[in-house]
């Protein structure tokens, strides 16, 4: 699909929303909506053609094997309204259409939230937010408020939200603002992790977590724990487990499959931004308390830039580490699992170097190189969906390039 098409169709959300926008322009300033938007029109290269390189994990086609330049992996377009009811009630929803896990554009709402402030220092919200994982995630998606062009795939391949509740503090400690945010609630996602094949569910059911964020002058930490309980389910896992279950092998399945097991999530982020020039890196760790297909890994990515006037050269360094298992040799049989374990082994790193040009107000242009070498004979290299008789380069390229735009 074409960038035409793609703002075409992010145009009907935003149609849809500014309706609201508009049914209230005679209220003026004294009016308890606010509307707001965000897109990006980019494109993706891929120097391999024999396997597809995708910026999500769960969307069914990339850069490289289905089409040497991609505008699926970066464009976007959201639109949100807030609404201030009084000084303790507001809501927000926001509403975003990008190349998704059926290879459609349709908006999706990834943001439809009340929150209450019980004291000055207190809030809780309900509904759908986005999951406070990353020092960044809140606001990933709006490509204007990154650094980069793309941020370290190494760690931010998803976007999930939360259907739940949050309880946010803010309080001062010495000369530090602190903030934490304990939440809980499920989450639910699509994958196509073959193009054509039937679409697989994943439920994180229930999903809880505690977040805390300290700033102090131009420095920045974050701390993140999640647990979650995993649930897959779908036609081709079905296919797969009756097969093990025909065979004789029930035992086996229910030892690695994914659906009930318990996983956890730990991240530690700093940040420092003086305004001429910013440093940031990030760490995060992946366990599983069973032995399953899910995978078992730790993340981590540096970046600096500089800032000459309107112009930010940065680079990005990151690595990706599997720390499970990616055979069980004789005692698969059939082999599906050890597929699957070896499916999860992504060792490898990436070096990046790019520039932002902030061309205008609320507007900018980026390019960024990234060349992404394997650690691991086994490894796929952050690839996907392999052409039949390709072989797994050692390392390959990206480039993308973006224009990104608020309003």
């Amino acid at each position: 699909m074409t960038v035409r098409k793609v703002m075409v169709c992010a145009a009907v959300a935003v149609a849809g929303l500014g309706g609201v926008r508009e049914a209230h322009a005679d209220d003026g300033e004294n009016s308890i909506f606010s509307f707001s938007g965000f897109g990006t029109v980019g494109v993706a290269h891929s120097s391999y053609s024999g396997a597809d390189f995708k910026t999500e994990d769960t969307v069914p086609r990339g850069a490289g094997l289905s089409q040497s330049w991609s505008a699926t992996q970066m464009s976007r377009l959201g639109a949100q309204i807030d609404a201030q009811f009084s000084s303790r009630f507001s809501a927000s929803i926001q509403a975003v259409s990008e190349y998704d896990y059926d290879g459609n554009y349709a908006p999706q709402i990834t943001i439809a939230s009340a929150k209450y402030q019980l004291t000055p220092n207190v809030a809780v919200q309900g509904g759908r937010f986005v999951l406070p994982m990353y020092m960044l995630t809140e606001y990933s998606r709006v490509g204007y408020a990154l650094p980069w062009a793309r941020p370290p795939l190494e760690m931010y391949r998803s976007y999930p939200s939360i259907d739940g509740v949050e309880l946010a503090n803010k309080f001062n400690l010495g000369s530090a603002a602190l903030t934490t945010q304990v939440y809980g609630g499920r989450s639910s996602h699509h994958a196509t992790l073959t193009p054509g094949a039937s679409t697989e569910k994943i439920d994180f059911d229930p999903v809880w977590g505690v977040t805390a964020t300290a700033d102090q002058g131009a420095s920045t930490f974050r701390v993140a724990y999640v647990n979650a309980r995993t649930t897959i389910s779908g036609s081709a896992l079905s296919h797969v487990a009756s097969q093990y279950q025909q065979a004789g092998y029930g035992s086996l399945l229910d030892q690695y499959q994914a659906t009930g097991r318990f996983g956890t999530y730990t991240a530690l982020g700093y940040a420092y931004d003086p305004g001429d020039w910013f440093f940031r890196s990030e760490y995060a760790k992946v366990r599983g308390n069973n032995a399953t297909i899910l995978p078992v890994f730790t993340d981590w990515y540096v970046t600096a830039g500089y800032r000459i006037e309107q112009l930010t050269p940065y680079v990005i360094y990151g690595r990706d580490k599997d720390n499970g298992t990616t055979s069980i040799g004789a005692a698969d049989p059939l082999g599906y699992i050890n597929n699957a374990l070896l499916a999860g082994d992504g060792s490898r790193h990436s070096i990046s170097l790019g520039l932002r040009w902030d061309l205008h107000e609320n507007m900018d242009v980026k390019l960024q190189f990234t060349r992404s070498t394997r650690d691991t004979s086994t490894s796929n290299n952050g690839l996907s969906d392999v052409a039949p008789g390709a072989s797994l380069p050692s390392s390959y390229n990206v480039v993308f390039a973006g224009y990104d735009f608020v309003f």
